[in-house]
């Protein structure tokens, strides 16, 4: 699977968001002002870096402030808007559905069948909960916080 690497601004938002459906996409964004529908194409992770993005998914208002982050799957609903005197900044990262669901066959105990059909469930349907989540307190915040550094420079190959 490819994966596709977007600087998105307010020239741009729009067009570059435009991806072949089965490409991995890391989105760095720097905007003030804009709305838009939000179409998850994979499992999505939305990371502020500064300021706020505000989301509404399957009707849930959540906004994402400075270092914190938004999880969602690809049967979510929304639409997204920024709405700010200074520039926020922010990666999106999208992970296709075919790759988490290796993640989650690689968790198959072969003693113990029902948490894997579990996790399948949850993972791969409407029943995932989207959250936001604080950076800080968890290992994929931190990863994230150590790899924005990487993104906002362009040294994206260097982070991985």
């Amino acid at each position: 699977m490819k994966t596709q690497f977007n600087i998105l601004t307010h020239q741009n938002f729009h067009e570059a968001r435009r991806v072949p459906g089965d490409a991995h996409v890391i989105n760095y964004s720097k905007l003030k002002t804009i709305a838009f529908e939000q179409a998850f194409r994979g499992f999505s992770i939305k990371y502020v870096l500064n300021g706020c993005e505000n989301y509404t998914v399957n009707g849930r208002a959540h906004q994402v402030q400075a270092g914190e982050y938004l999880l969602t799957n690809p049967y979510c609903q929304g639409r997204g808007y920024i709405d700010s005197q200074s520039m926020v900044e922010g990666i999106c990262i999208d992970i296709q559905p075919a790759v988490m669901a290796e993640v989650v066959a690689s968790l198959g105990d072969p003693g113990n069948p029902q948490v894997f059909a579990d996790v399948k469930t949850v993972l791969e349907s409407g029943d995932f909960y989207e959250n936001r989540y604080r950076a800080g307190e968890t290992g994929l915040g931190r990863f994230l916080g150590g790899m924005s550094s990487y993104v906002v420079d362009g040294r994206l190959d260097e982070a991985v």
